[in-house]
């Protein structure tokens, strides 16, 4: 039944404009990731040119658009590389080269705050940032985060493998004063 709510506007959207339509439909199912169909609609009318019916042809295609997904998302990943591999040729220091990868991938749009820790071999083990770009990046130097914390930077650098994360900070282990300072700048 759900289903035929969801298309509920297009069908009417397919009637009134009298012709077949052609549209890419998202099915919401409880407990389930949506379902993504291609569907045709041809209205059906009697000789009185009433509405008699409706034929909808439809396919799945979820496969389809989280390929494309992925895709996209390789496609940015190759072209991020070959500019930090144009960037690493040309940087005349280890700042410079860190800053401007920082920079690089904010300019993919897909993330509004990037930066680069350095682990530091105190007792806390503390993650000190050494390049930052976007949002509000400045607010890092205010932060003190652990290689022990339950953050993106210390996964990483436990891990020794690439973390990114939607994190908001009312999650985070931190000082009321620095959770205000860096509120959604993680999410």
């Amino acid at each position: 039944q759900d289903v035929f709510l969801t298309c509920e506007v297009s069908d009417s959207e397919t009637w009134k404009q009298g012709k077949i339509s052609h549209n890419i439909e998202t099915i919401p199912r409880p407990d389930k990731l949506p379902v993504n169909l291609d569907v045709i609609k041809i209205p059906l009318f009697d000789a009185q040119k009433e509405p008699s019916g409706l034929l909808v042809i439809g396919r799945d295609i979820s496969e389809h658009i989280t390929a494309q997904e992925q895709l996209t998302s390789l496609n940015h990943a190759y072209k991020l590389t070959n500019q930090i591999r144009h960037v690493i040729i040309h940087a005349k220091t280890e700042a410079l080269l860190l800053d401007k990868i920082c920079q690089l991938i904010i300019q993919q749009k897909e993330f509004c705050l990037a930066w680069i820790g350095i682990k530091e071999t105190d007792t806390q083990q503390t993650i000190r940032p050494v390049a930052q770009a976007g949002l509000n990046s400045h607010f890092l130097n205010t932060l003190t985060i652990c290689c022990e914390d339950d953050l993106s930077p210390a996964i990483a650098i436990r891990s020794g493998v690439i973390h990114q994360s939607q994190q908001s900070c009312s999650n985070m282990d931190l000082q009321d004063e620095q959770k205000n300072r860096i509120a959604g700048l993680l999410s």
